[in-house]
């Protein structure tokens, strides 16, 4: 294990004792990642379509269930595309699917859900994409015929999941103290 420098621990003293002082001027709420959930009121729903040959053909049917069920959610599902603007109360939801024939002829794909955010960090004469994502589910799936049925199946429960994670953790006291503080969440 290595040692601290002296100059190093100064430099945690330091932020310590800064830190501490701006706690006392003010008291921070810290959202764990997967408590970000909680704060979701709004989603820009993406649904695509990788698919070949036939094999995802109810995309729009998915896409029509999943807004459904995050509207009945208390979930609003918006039209404009998120920027890189910083708001904990909207996120983008992508429903992907990603499908090909095999020579025999069978169905091999995957369904993945992922709710995520984008941001950007100007380092210099830079500027730096990230994404991070509070929520990930995915399966893989096989039919002679196609896999509607199974993708429809898996976004349905993958959707629940989602749904049911964002009521859950609205009754954490850590997203509702959160929540208190957003003027926008009243």
């Amino acid at each position: 294990m290595k040692l601290l420098s002296k100059k190093m621990l100064l430099f945690f003293l330091i932020m310590a004792a800064n830190l501490s002082h701006a706690e006392d001027n003010q008291s921070y709420v810290v959202v764990e990642k997967q408590e970000t959930l909680g704060l979701i009121k709004n989603v820009y729903l993406i649904v695509n379509d990788m698919g070949k040959n036939n094999c995802w053909t109810n995309a729009e049917k998915i896409r029509q269930n999943t807004r459904l069920k995050l509207e009945q959610s208390g979930v609003s599902v918006i039209t404009n595309p998120l920027g890189s603007e910083i708001n904990p109360l909207s996120v983008n939801l992508l429903i992907a699917g990603m499908t090909i024939r095999t020579e025999n002829g069978t169905c091999v794909g995957s369904l993945t859900v992922d709710s995520y955010k984008k941001s950007y960090e100007r380092y210099d004469n830079l500027f730096l994409e990230y994404q991070s994502s509070n929520f990930h589910m995915s399966s893989l799936a096989y039919s002679s015929n196609n896999l509607n049925n199974q993708f429809e199946d898996y976004s349905d429960q993958f959707i629940s999941q989602f749904a049911a994670d964002i009521l859950s953790y609205r009754r954490s006291s850590t997203v509702k103290n959160a929540q208190s503080k957003l003027k926008e969440f009243k």
